[in-house]
Order: C-alpha cells, then structure tokens, then sequence
C-alpha cells in the first residue's frame, strides 16, 4: 500500500480483498454446478468441460489458499502484492476494454488508440501474471516451506501449478490478439463488426470471461427497441390511418407488457 497505512490497516486491507475474490469464486462454482447439474439445455451449453476445466483452475487457490494464508500469515507481504497483481490485472484489462469499445476504429486515430490498449493490455498481462507473478509466488512457497508445515506447503504448491497453467494460456492467447491487431490494416480490418470480434476475443484472452452473463441477439436488439421506445424515438403513429394506429397500439402493448 505504498506506506500509506499503518501494517495493520493494510493486513486488513489485503485481506478483506482477498476473501472478496474467494467469496465471488465460491458463489460462481456453485452457480456452475448447479447449472451443469439441474439447468436447462441452455445453461448445460454455457458451462462446456473445457470451460469448466479453466474456472477450476482459476478457482482453487482462492478457496484453497485465502482463509489459511488470512488465519496464519495475514502480514505476509508477498501474500498481499500477490493479490494486488491478480486483481489489478482483471482490473485494468476490463476497464482497458471498456474504453477500447468505445473508440472510433473506423477513424484512423480511433484505430492507432485501439492498438495502443492492445499493447498495454499485453504488457499488463505479461507483468501480472507471468514475470512478476513468478517472482511473488516463489517467494510465498518459499516462505511457507520454511514456515507454514507440510499442509500449506504442499497444498502452495498445488494452487501455484494450476494458477501459473492459466496464466500462460492466458498471456499467449492475449499474444495471439496482439499480433493479431497490429497486422491489421485500418484499409482492409478495421469495419467496426471486425474489431468488435476481435476485441470481445480479447476480452475473453486477458479475463477468462466467455459470455456466461452476455446477451442474446434477440435480448440484445428487445433492448435497443426498449431504449428507443423509452428516449421517445419510437412512438404509437395514430395519425397516420388504421394500419399505422393499430402497429403503433401492438408496439406500444408489446413493450409496456414486456416491462411488467
């Protein structure tokens, strides 16, 4: 915490994030299960094996690791900067991403900002989860070889190997999306639909998020007919003769039945 605290405060502090993420983690394995085991076709198709698979992945040293490391060794300073590189990763990819889709990438300019958040997204990725990332965790085995007994050291070491597993898919899938972006041509690549795929395939690269909670295409436009109605752009056409009254009378029923 850059000093800025007293040890206790930024213990808690640390600490306090760190069982956040293990309590989001812990309630995303049971939303999955329950899916896989009692969902319809629909929620079966969103949580395939291999996806299941990765989440493990991501999921077992935040239940494994946080309430003994929180219990046992919660001044830790690998343990906190260690959180602090997980999570500010997710962080500043995702808001990275975010201000990507809102650029212009028809425009030049639009384009080289796009390629920019590319580049920083990579460097992001490779720092957090790859050089740093294997210093931090080095040392926190280390630490517990010497301190934490056989239980923790162990188990360290088991959550470091599937982490570290994911972390590379993720940083060389971000590196295909990188070059995949600079080898674009804003001549011939950059239509809007190319870079939307392209930077939603990024997202998924640097977050492991796949869609789980993404619109379908007909919520999707049930939505953008929702906002037009509700900025008054779409409007009941009464005036314009008993087809055009009764189009407007079944699109405004429509929509007023869809918001109940």
């Amino acid at each position: 915490m850059l000093g800025w605290f007293s040890p206790e405060v930024r213990a808690a502090m640390a600490c306090h994030g760190a069982l956040s993420e293990a309590g989001w983690e812990l309630q995303d394995g049971l939303e999955r299960a329950y899916h896989v085991l009692f969902g319809t076709a629909e929620k079966k198709k969103k949580n395939p094996t291999a996806l299941l698979v990765i989440m493990s992945f991501h999921h077992t040293m935040g239940l494994t690791m946080v309430v003994p490391m929180n219990l046992f060794f919660p001044s830790l300073y690998w343990y906190h900067e260690a959180i602090f590189l997980l999570q500010s990763a997710a962080f500043f990819t995702l808001l990275l991403q975010q201000c990507a889709f809102t650029l212009d990438v028809g425009t030049k300019g639009g384009f080289r900002k796009m390629q920019l958040s590319v580049v920083t997204v990579f460097s992001l990725m490779v720092y957090s989860r790859a050089l740093r990332y294997g210093f931090v965790v080095y040392n926190i085995v280390a630490f517990l070889y010497a301190e934490g007994g056989t239980v923790m050291f162990v188990g360290s070491c088991v959550a470091t190997l599937l982490m570290s597993l994911l972390n590379a898919l993720f940083v060389f899938d971000v590196a295909g999306k990188l070059v995949k972006f600079l080898t674009m041509s804003i001549r011939k690549d950059a239509q809007p639909a190319v870079l939307r795929a392209a930077s939603s395939e990024l997202l998924v690269a640097t977050t492991g998020i796949h869609g789980m909670r993404q619109l379908t295409r007909a919520r999707h436009d049930w939505a953008k007919l929702r906002g037009a109605f509700a900025l008054g752009v779409l409007k009941p056409q009464r005036a314009q003769g008993k087809s055009g009254s009764l189009l407007g009378s079944s699109a405004s029923e429509a929509l007023t039945k869809k918001e109940d």
